[in-house]
C-alpha cells in the first residue's frame, strides 16, 4: 500500500519533470530563433519586420508573435550604465545602429496538465543586435603629390622651422604603415589617460611633438627621421582630427575599429599639418611659359 501511494507521487514528479525539461528546451529554441531574427534584421532596419518574420518561418516557428521590435542606437560605452546604452529612436531617424526584438510563443503542457488548468505556458525571449558601419577609404591628397621641396616646406610650417625632411624621408613615411589604434594607445600613455570610455581619448588635445613621439614608439624604423621633428611648437589639436568623422560615444566599437585601421605615416603627418594650417592662405604660381597658351584658370576645391 505504501509503495502504491508513493508511486502516485513519484509519477507526478516524473510528469512535472518531463514538462519542465520540455519548457527549457522550447525556451532555448525560442531564444536561438530570436537571436537569429535580430541578426538578420539589423543590417537592413527598413525591412526589419519582414526579415524577422522570414527568420521565424525558415526556423519553423511562424506562430511565434513579434511582441516588440524597437529600432535605436546602441553605445558600447563603459561610461554609460548597461541599462541606458540602448536609446530607442523613431523609424527612419539618423543614427540607428541597433534593433531589439522580443518574441512570444506558447509552449504546450503534456503531463503537467493534471496539476493545473492551463494547457500551455507563455514563453518570451529578447535579443538585441548592433551594427556600426565603417567607411573604408584610402587617402590620395593633392598635398601628397607635391614635389619634395614643396612638401618639405609645407611640413616645416606645421612642425618646426628646421625639420630635416628630405625627399627620401618623405618616401619612407609614405611606405611605412602604422596601426591607428597603436598610435592612439601611445598617445594615451603619454597623456596618462584612464577614462571610463576608452574612445574619449580621441577628444583629448595633443601637440605635433607628441604625435611624433607616438609614431616613434609605434614604428622604430622612423625614429631617425622623427628625431628632427620632435621639437616643434605647432598648435595643439584633438586626436580625432587624425581620423575624422568619429562619434566617440560609440565607445568600444570605435576602439576596436581603430585597432584594425592602418594608414601610412605620411597620412598622419598630413592630418597633423592640415590641422595646424587651418586658415592659412593658399597660393599658386601663375607664371607659365608654354608656346601657344593664352589664358590660365586655377580652381581650388576644399
Amino acid at each position: 500500500m505504501i509503495v502504491a501511494l508513493t508511486l502516485v507521487m513519484l509519477m507526478g514528479f516524473l510528469a512535472l519533470g518531463i514538462d519542465v525539461a520540455s519548457l527549457y528546451r522550447e525556451r532555448h529554441k525560442l531564444q536561438t530563433i530570436t537571436d537569429l531574427a535580430v541578426l538578420s534584421a539589423v543590417p537592413d532596419p527598413a525591412r526589419a519586420n519582414e526579415r524577422v518574420t522570414q527568420a521565424k518561418s525558415i526556423n519553423q516557428i511562424p506562430e511565434a508573435h513579434i511582441e516588440a521590435l524597437v529600432k535605436g542606437r546602441y553605445l558600447r560605452n563603459p561610461a554609460i550604465p548597461p541599462e541606458a546604452r540602448f536609446l530607442p529612436l523613431t523609424d527612419g531617424a539618423p543614427g540607428i545602429n541597433a534593433i531589439s526584438v522580443r518574441l512570444r510563443d506558447d509552449a504546450p503542457l503534456s503531463f503537467a496538465r493534471i496539476l493545473t488548468e492551463d494547457d500551455h505556458v507563455t514563453l518570451r525571449s529578447t535579443a538585441l543586435a548592433a551594427r556600426t558601419g565603417a567607411v573604408s577609404f584610402s587617402l590620395d591628397t593633392a598635398l601628397a603629390q607635391l614635389d619634395g621641396d614643396a612638401l618639405h616646406a609645407f611640413l616645416n610650417r606645421a612642425f618646426m622651422p628646421s625639420a630635416d625632411l628630405a625627399v627620401n624621408n618623405t618616401s619612407l613615411f609614405a611606405s611605412t604603415d602604422v596601426p591607428v589604434g597603436d598610435v592612439v594607445q601611445a598617445l594615451a600613455a603619454q597623456l596618462g589617460f584612464d577614462g571610463a570610455n576608452p574612445a574619449d581619448i580621441l577628444n583629448r588635445t595633443v601637440t605635433p611633438s607628441q604625435i611624433m613621439t607616438a609614431l616613434r614608439t609605434v614604428s622604430p624604423d622612423l625614429a631617425g627621421t622623427l628625431n628632427s621633428m620632435t621639437g616643434g611648437s605647432g598648435d595643439p589639436f584633438m586626436i580625432a582630427e587624425i581620423v575624422g568623422g568619429i562619434d566617440t560615444e560609440l565607445g568600444l566599437t570605435i576602439v576596436e575599429f581603430l585597432d584594425t585601421l592602418q594608414v601610412s605615416s605620411l597620412d598622419i603627418l598630413m592630418a597633423v599639418a592640415r590641422s595646424n594650417l587651418v586658415g592659412e592662405p593658399v597660393s599658386t604660381g601663375t607664371q607659365t611659359d608654354v608656346a601657344g597658351l593664352l589664358t590660365q584658370s586655377v580652381s581650388l576645391v576644399a
